[in-house]
């Protein structure tokens, strides 16, 4: 019975090894496929989404002045409003434009580990963002010349029409997801909030007074507060580049008012 018993038996000091490589054989398989979605999902996230922790919001608020030469221009063609010598601070400007954005593919040997791909475009993303903003306060200011805007009625078809743009935006943008975190609904709130009185105030202005000086009060009454955020709440600090450049777009827009 001894010997049949020991013949049944298997032998664990053989299939200890072999248990134990087969097990960290499943485990690295694991891990591989536990890395593998996790990298195909962050190709899929929308450039926005990408680009987001990148937009350091110095830059993104130093840009708005950058838009402004273009608004004035603007307004002297189409509304005969002054400007200034637009056509001799053109050039700073587009040179404060280049100093503030840091394009790699211009700059990269300068702090390169600040520079990347990824900064430039998020700054070139706020920067289109902030151009549609303020171009569309054009639109209001030459129906103010004819003499017929209704405030009241291009604040209601605003928030109409951009809820539609941007269901639709939403629905062909791939890997986007309802967020649950409360404090996430929190700050969305209070966003959200602070755009209506934006758009509110901006196109009630905007009947008033020539558009070139709305935009700018507007920069202007919110830049020190966003580099005082960028410091305290965010931590980074503002570069002698970006504050060479930004004094040069600050300089050249209110040269054209």
């Amino acid at each position: 019975m001894a010997a049949k018993e020991s013949v049944d038996k298997p032998d664990m000091r053989k299939s200890l090894p072999e248990a134990n490589t087969g097990l960290l054989r499943d485990m690295n398989q694991m891990d591989k496929e536990r890395m593998a979605p996790a990298s195909r999902s962050d190709e899929k996230k929308p450039i926005s989404q990408k680009a987001a922790p990148w937009q350091r919001i110095s830059d993104r608020k130093g840009l708005i002045f950058a838009i402004f030469c273009g608004i004035s221009s603007c307004g002297q063609f189409i509304f005969g409003e002054n400007i200034g010598l637009f056509f001799g601070f053109f050039f700073l400007n587009f040179i404060g434009i280049i100093l503030l954005a840091k394009p790699p593919f211009l700059m990269g040997n300068v702090d390169s580990a600040d520079i990347n791909g990824d900064d430039f475009l998020g700054i070139m993303l706020a920067f289109a963002a902030l151009m549609s903003v303020s171009l569309s306060l054009i639109p209001i200011r030459l129906l103010s010349h004819r003499g017929n805007c209704d405030s009241y009625l291009n604040i209601v078809i605003v928030g109409y029409v951009g809820m539609i743009i941007s269901g639709v935006s939403l629905s062909i943008t791939s890997g986007w997801a309802i967020k649950t975190d409360i404090l996430h609904f929190i700050y969305l709130l209070i966003f959200t909030g602070f755009a209506f009185l934006t758009n509110l105030f901006a196109i009630l202005a905007a009947e008033h007074e020539v558009i070139a000086n709305v935009s700018v009060l507007i920069a202007c009454s919110s830049l020190p507060l966003n580099f005082l955020a960028q410091v305290a709440l965010f931590h980074q600090m503002v570069d002698i580049i970006s504050i060479t450049g930004l004094a040069l777009i600050i300089g050249s827009t209110v040269g054209t008012i």
